[in-house]
């Protein structure tokens, strides 16, 4: 996958601390924070991490593109494993910490619940579970 991301960066050091990061990430860290994804990247502290996801210069949306193409083709070849009956379904997370709006909290008033007259719809970031297909399937 690192090959396919190389276009998403503009210079080669980034790039190949993304690589890093990576491997830290699907190495099957027992915890993942900055000390113990830079110990796996082999690095003195956390910096270049740090530095790779706030400042370096790097095409974020055809990066996401990459990685959800790389996806889609491994979940493609799951499915079409021999002897799995009616397909691959999947459950995704949108964790991209985007507001969404979350409906108003509830309060009991004796046997009813209602949300209060005063409260506005709170914005939230929230996780939402989400339907993945693969084009041709349900």
């Amino acid at each position: 996958m690192l090959a396919l991301l190389r276009p998403c960066f503009a210079r080669t050091g980034p790039w190949l601390q993304a690589g890093k990061y990576l491997c830290a990430l699907a190495g099957g860290l027992a915890r993942r924070n900055g000390w113990t994804i830079a110990g796996h990247a082999g690095d003195r502290s956390p910096d270049k991490t740090q530095r790779l996801l706030n400042r370096a210069v790097w095409d974020t949306a055809a990066a996401m593109a990459v990685v959800r193409r790389f996806a889609v083709a491994g979940l493609g070849q799951a499915a079409r494993c021999p002897g799995r009956r009616g397909g691959l379904v999947i459950g995704a997370l949108d964790e991209t910490g985007q507001e969404k709006a979350a409906p108003p909290p509830l309060v009991s008033s004796g046997s009813t619940w209602a949300a209060p007259a005063r409260s506005p719809t709170a914005s939230t970031r929230c996780t939402w579970p989400t339907c993945a297909s693969m084009p041709g399937m349900r």
